[in-house]
């Protein structure tokens, strides 16, 4: 069991600091288009599409259904994080300051860095490889890329590595570590390609 602890909290260790690290690049970016646009350039609306009636539907069945997407993978592995929680108390507060509160600023960030490539690059992109591929700085080309690999390791580490890690692990603990379950389920991913 201490193996298995050491392994995890290794994988702990590089969310910990992936994390925070696309908080500053989305922001280093946020801050120079908007620098770049002028705040009263920028369109919160994102260029003015609105949708009305039964147009909105499916734009909005498609926006909770991404909602629910990303949702799901946090509540099926919910167990695997909150048991190294110190205390029901810590638990709650992760809860509070990572789902809500985190959300509701990567949202408005999000959001703010898209708007704000209307007027800067002269067309709405929603995708953030797009907007800094547009970039003309050879060294911001080359930190957006890495920090893109960056948070595609950490999201996978967190939806699609702890738990069946831990699942493989649990089939037999005696002979699997969760180190070796997580090596099971990637090379595993591999074969299905999911």
């Amino acid at each position: 069991m201490p193996y298995q602890a050491t392994a995890w909290n290794r994988s702990a260790s590089f969310i910990d600091w992936a994390g925070p690290a696309v908080y500053v690049v989305m922001g280093l970016l946020c801050g120079w288009l908007v620098w770049k646009a002028g705040w009263s350039h920028i369109d919160l609306t994102l260029g003015g599409v609105k949708f009305t009636g039964w147009d909105a539907l499916p734009v909005m069945l498609s926006r909770d259904r991404a909602g629910c997407q990303l949702l799901q993978r946090s509540m099926l592995n919910f167990g695997d994080f909150s048991r190294y929680g110190k205390s029901f108390d810590a638990v709650k507060r992760g809860n509070f300051w990572g789902l809500p509160v985190n959300f509701l600023f990567f949202s408005l960030l999000t959001v703010t860095t898209t708007a704000a490539t209307l007027p800067v690059f002269g067309e709405l992109m929603t995708d953030p490889v797009h907007t800094v591929s547009r970039l003309d700085s050879t060294t911001a080309v080359v930190l957006g890329a890495l920090t893109f690999m960056i948070a595609t390791i950490g999201i996978n580490i967190v939806a699609n590595f702890v738990s069946p890690a831990f699942d493989f692990s649990n089939v037999a603990p005696q002979h699997i570590s969760w180190r070796t379950g997580g090596m099971i389920a990637a090379v595993g991913s591999i074969f299905i390609t999911p």
